[in-house]
């Protein structure tokens, strides 16, 4: 539960997990069915259609869960005892560890996105020290962009390091998450909305890029904590805990994708 509050790159709002399945482990395969876009076609009222429809189906593709991520921690007994908080050490513990497998997590599917992304049009040029409105202009850009391969408009994001929130706070017509007038507890990550984008904010973005956008159907993520151990370490007076967190990602539709960087 920790691990998934914390997940900003790797949450349901960037990526899908429409394949996730059973994985038992590093070196597990995600089996993808390709599903084509149906054809259309003239009907008849007399005659019918003209043949049978078409199989939209095609060759599955697949994605090994190639990464794997471990804690460890032990609390001593006389800690526990001496301690105000007593028992909450593992707790503690436990929640901060999910935060920092997240961050691994995230600034692996970041990575394979950006690794997915052509040069061409969709890698827009950003500029950190212009104006808020030659920043908002490359935002429309990268818009465009996506408009221009038919992403759906529903479901868009904007990943965005810190250096551009804080450019988009000084702009009006970028809506801070904090008036968005809603009882809703906000997601990790989200700072606002701007051009039908949902923007969230995240800091393990790979050198020179600070904005992705998209749509997450174009990449899928599939992760497990397939272990989780409390024990009595044999050396110590004392309660461990260790996890180890496997997964993989693969871009599926590179096409609803656009980047904004810096250059190098």
């Amino acid at each position: 539960m920790a691990l998934e509050a914390e997940l900003v790159i790797g949450s349901s709002l960037v990526v899908n997990r429409d394949y996730e399945g059973d994985i038992t482990g590093m070196g597990d395969t995600v089996r993808i069915p390709t599903v084509l876009d149906p054809t259309t076609e003239d009907y008849s009222p007399i005659t019918g259609f003209a043949g049978d429809p078409a199989e939209n189906t095609g060759d599955s593709l697949t994605f090994e869960i190639e990464r794997a991520r471990a804690f460890r921690f032990r609390v001593e007994d006389i800690t526990q005892v001496q301690s105000q908080i007593g028992g909450q050490y593992m707790t503690h513990g436990v929640t901060r560890a999910g935060r920092k497998l997240a961050e691994v997590a995230d600034a692996y599917v970041a990575a394979k996105i950006v690794a997915a992304v052509p040069a061409g049009n969709r890698r827009v040029t950003v500029n950190l020290a212009g104006t808020v409105d030659a920043l908002y202009k490359q935002i429309v850009q990268l818009k465009v962009e996506l408009d221009k391969t038919n992403t759906p408009q529903g479901g868009r994001f904007l990943v965005i390091t810190p250096d551009v929130y804080g450019l988009l706070l000084q702009d009006s017509r970028f809506v801070d998450a904090s008036q968005f007038g809603s009882n809703e507890p906000i997601r990790n990550g989200v700072v606002g909305k701007t051009l039908g984008f949902l923007v969230v904010s995240c800091n393990v973005m790979p050198a020179n890029t600070h904005v992705i956008a998209g749509h997450n159907i174009a990449t899928t993520y599939a992760e497990q904590l397939v272990e989780v151990e409390y024990y009595r370490p044999e050396k110590f007076f004392a309660d461990a805990v260790r996890g180890l967190h496997v997964y993989g990602a693969k871009v599926m539709r590179p096409e609803h994708l656009a980047l904004g960087i810096t250059t190098p």
